[in-house]
């Protein structure tokens, strides 16, 4: 289990050099990463484009063969799409980026495919019922005369300025005491309530399903993380 007591010793608090972004955090919130927990206080960073906490990251996955293909999953993606065709669409608007996130946060939230909705200065999180969790930013971006799909948006927002607002979000979360749970593809997080959500943590260590007396909901790719977490490589 990944200690706190991993530091950076470059690490600058709030400030970045070269290619690594970094912001340090202190706080009652959880933070999860690929299913480890690692305790506070935090070093968040984002190291040549890749997400470090405590010197921690993921460690990369192999390729893995595509699903076959079936109707629950075919409805995910139609509905990933018209998401993602609104998102654009919003992107385009005259509308503030306040008023994009608002909206297309209430247009996944109307959606029964939509299991988990969470916000951050110029994006939505979205987890879908199947646990499929996506990204969608919401500042503007160069017009081009065409459709700006989900991988283009991911490249896009390695940029720098970006990659430091995303820790400040992740710090801010935990200091309200939020749980944080970054999962190994991409960007995701889920923010719940620490007790409940620590309560329903211990009883899937330890073997035992949470029921439906439960007061909280966890998505099944949380739980699979926590049952089996991910590898992680430690870079500083």
């Amino acid at each position: 289990m990944p200690s706190a007591d991993a530091q950076c010793a470059t690490a600058d608090g709030g400030k970045s050099s070269g290619d690594v972004v970094i912001v340090h955090a202190n706080g009652p919130g959880r933070f999860f990463l690929g299913g480890n927990q690692i305790d506070g206080p935090w070093t968040l960073a984002y190291d040549h484009g890749r997400l470090t906490v405590n010197g921690y990251t993921l460690r990369p996955r192999p390729p893995q063969p595509p699903a076959p293909p079936n109707p629950a999953r075919k409805a995910e993606t139609d509905f990933i799409h018209r998401v993602e065709a609104r998102a654009n669409s919003l992107r385009g608007s005259d509308l503030t980026v306040a008023q994009r996130v608002h909206q297309l946060a209430s247009f996944c939230m109307a959606d029964s495919l939509t299991a988990v909705v969470d916000t951050s200065p110029g994006a939505v999180m979205l987890t879908t019922r199947g646990g499929l969790p996506m990204l969608f930013l919401l500042t503007s971006v160069p017009k081009t005369g065409r459709t700006i799909s989900t991988d283009e948006l991911r490249r896009m927002i390695d940029e720098k300025d970006d990659r430091k607002a995303r820790i400040e979000h992740l710090k801010r979360m935990l200091e309200k005491g939020c749980v944080v749970f970054i999962a190994g593809s991409g960007f995701e997080v889920t923010t719940l309530r620490v007790g409940e959500f620590m309560a329903a943590v211990d009883k899937l260590r330890s073997g035992v399903e949470p029921d439906s007396t439960d007061r909280i909901t966890i998505p099944r790719w949380v739980k699979e993380q926590i049952r089996r977490p991910l590898p992680l490589d430690q870079i500083w």
